[in-house]
């Protein structure tokens, strides 16, 4: 990775404003002083100081945060404090200190723009702070073991199918595919050639393996009993026409609870936040004081599933259908969680 210039620096601590505030944060409260020690006790007495700039610490933990922000490790990866992207975020980070420092010097913390800028940072924190709280102490371990057993009963000994397919924008253009492919024609080849789902057409419309029990109709139905090497459809589905080829059956085990335990404590997290949030509303006085749009707002409308949903624990499964392969409904007893214990 190439060495950035001070300028380059400084760019990128303009951009990722969030960090001045959080830091600017620390102004409002106790003095410089006094700021470590408050700081250690919420969460930081594990972490190492890195660096300190006018009596105020930098730890590891926040070049950690800032590195999964950036997208340079994942969260929960170690980052070696010798390398040098390291040693950059940690500048980036002195560099911020410095900037907010110098915004109280100016006191622009006390301006209403900035102050209403903090507020939301502080509340986004504190909201994420409750979340993490909340959820890590509700996750039980019974509840881990009850959504396991679910899974599994779902899952079962699942059936594994290999399978291409060549997805056309009609029933014309797929039944024209499927002559061709009588007369002879590879199915590889045709669907490189011509198949409109262009992830799948690179391999020659091969899905790779995926659990029949995860498909919808009409392809579970239309899959189900056929036979290895059998030209099938042309089948409907949300993506276009579809004719498809089985390659290969084989039975698999059901995935262990250390391989799903990841998944199901994601949402069993998803599922205590939520109720959460849904509770507070229920308890709270909120005034809208803008007109909702219909399908958010209007009293009856159904509520969207919330865009941040994780994935179900079954579909972290081995043998889950493979991105890119037909459009798939997980069961609904898959994808939704499963009723908390209390």
């Amino acid at each position: 990775m190439r060495p950035i210039s001070r300028l380059e620096r400084l760019q990128r601590v303009a951009a990722g404003g969030i960090w001045l505030a959080v830091l600017a944060l620390g102004s409002c409260g106790p003095p410089a002083a006094k700021l470590e020690d408050s700081t250690r006790g919420v969460g930081m007495d594990d972490s190492q100081v890195v660096a300190r700039v006018n009596g105020r610490p930098v730890y590891d933990e926040d070049v950690l945060v800032e590195a999964v922000g950036r997208g340079v490790i994942r969260e929960g990866e170690e980052l070696d404090q010798k390398s040098d992207i390291y040693f950059q975020l940690l500048q980036d980070l002195i560099d911020t200190k410095l900037l907010a420092l110098e915004a109280e010097t100016r006191r622009l913390d006390r301006t209403i723009d900035a102050r209403r800028r903090l507020d939301i940072a502080r509340e986004r924190i504190l909201a994420s702070v409750l979340n993490e709280d909340v959820a890590t102490k509700a996750i039980k371990e019974s509840a881990i073991q009850r959504m396991y057993r679910q899974q599994i009963e779902l899952l079962g000994q699942g059936r594994e199918i290999r399978a291409r397919r060549i997805v056309l924008p009609s029933e014309d253009a797929a039944l024209a595919a499927k002559r061709r492919l009588e007369t002879g024609e590879s199915f590889e080849a045709l669907a490189y050639e011509i198949s409109i789902d262009r992830v799948t057409a690179a391999d020659g419309g091969d899905l790779g393996f995926f659990l029949l029990e995860s498909m919808p109709d009409p392809l579970r139905t239309t899959l189900q009993d056929a036979r290895v090497k059998q030209v099938l459809g042309p089948v409907k589905t949300d993506e276009g026409w579809q004719i498809l080829r089985i390659e290969e059956r084989r039975e698999t085990s059901p995935p262990s609870l250390d391989l799903l335990r990841p998944k199901i404590v994601e949402w069993l997290m998803f599922d205590e936040q939520r109720q959460l949030v849904e509770k507070l509303r229920r308890s709270a006085r909120i005034e809208e004081l803008i007109e909702s749009a219909p399908s958010v707002g209007a009293p009856g409308a159904a509520a969207p599933e919330p865009s941040a949903a994780p994935p179900s624990p079954a579909q972290a499964a081995p043998g889950a259908a493979p991105e890119g392969a037909p459009s798939t409904s997980v069961p609904e007893q898959v994808a939704r969680p499963v009723e908390r214990e209390t």
